[in-house]
């Protein structure tokens, strides 16, 4: 969202304007842009891939947008705060309208493409238990399907953002962070889940136009990735647009658990047995 630019107020003040203007440029606005939907689970790199995306001019791409019935999930600037009072009612009794005319409504004309993040477990019960439906019966809205080879390393982030209760970091911290014990058998109900969850999701939208990322893949290679994924959006590619996101575990999952051993021979005659091999340099586990 190239268009909103800092003008040096505090931020209250900045989103209010950042917001005017986007509303005043969407004034005979259009709708002519690829609708799509980032389909996944946390620590999957959804947060790098929305903050990439939105570096572009082109597109407008919001977060959890059903995470919860209390707050919209915008996750970016200038949305939220006030600005849920004018579409919160709509937004908890009907969310066909909700997605229909705020989120896929008009757009400034430079606008190409526009989606939000939607995880597996987001959107289960009431008031959005249609939300699915609605997506899955819309054959324009593109999906994009996020994931992790390594769901050991999706889980061990997971258990780290909950215990130190930071989703995200431009900077790395001071200190590490003492590394974690797993269970084994909770680690394969989780590591199931998940692939069930991902079998549902090709299921659920093969009619779609779906493309796969997976996590490794944008971080090694993230020009690569950020230009299928913009391709695939019908957008073309602008300089500036890396992310400012840093890893949190910077230690390898053999450091990171202190049971790492008795998790690999658990798992090593079994399909999960792949997420604890060491690579080549002997110091890191993707």
């Amino acid at each position: 969202m190239k268009w909103l630019r800092p003008a040096g107020l505090p931020q209250p003040a900045q989103d209010w304007l950042d917001r005017a203007l986007l509303d005043l440029r969407s004034i005979g606005g259009h709708r002519d842009y690829t609708k799509f939907v980032i389909v996944g689970i946390a620590r999957t790199g959804s947060t790098m891939l929305l903050e990439l995306l939105n570096r572009n001019s082109q597109v407008l791409a919001f977060g959890e947008l059903f995470r919860t019935p209390e707050a919209i999930g915008w996750d970016i600037r200038p949305f939220g705060g006030s600005y849920d009072r004018h579409f919160l009612s709509r937004y908890r009794t009907d969310p066909q309208a909700f997605i229909d005319d705020v989120v896929f409504g008009p757009r400034p004309r430079v606008v190409r493409a526009v989606g939000f993040k939607l995880f597996y477990y987001h959107a289960q019960e009431a008031p959005f238990s249609d939300v699915w439906k609605l997506i899955v019966g819309d054959g324009n809205i593109r999906i994009i399907h996020l994931m992790r080879r390594n769901i050991l390393a999706q889980f061990v982030s997971l258990k780290l953002a909950h215990k130190t209760q930071v989703w995200s970091a431009t900077r790395k911290t001071a200190g590490t962070v003492d590394p974690i014990r797993l269970d084994s058998e909770e680690c394969r109900k989780h590591f199931e889940q998940v692939r069930r969850h991902e079998r549902e999701c090709d299921a659920l939208f093969r009619d779609h136009q779906k493309l796969n990322i997976y996590y490794e893949d944008l971080v090694r290679a993230q020009e690569a990735e950020m230009g299928r994924t913009l391709d695939f959006l019908e957008v073309r590619a602008e300089p500036g647009s890396s992310t400012r996101l840093v890893r949190q575990r910077t230690v390898p999952l053999s450091e990171a658990i202190t049971n790492f051993s008795e998790l690999r021979a658990a798992f090593r005659n079994s399909e999960w047995g792949a997420f604890c091999e060491v690579d080549p340099d002997g110091n890191k586990i993707i």
